[in-house]
């Protein structure tokens, strides 16, 4: 397992991208929009 922390600033967006193994999202802080591609956005 691999655990890294990262921050973004309000607004900031990331390319369209992959995971070869699953991935967990833990947001500390403020609101995350997380969506898959062709699926609806989920705060």
């Amino acid at each position: 397992m691999r655990a890294n922390m990262v921050r973004f600033t309000p607004g900031a967006r990331t390319a369209w991208h992959s995971h070869g193994l699953s991935q967990t999202l833990s947001i500390v802080e403020g609101i995350a929009l997380v969506q898959s591609r062709d699926d609806e956005i989920i705060p």
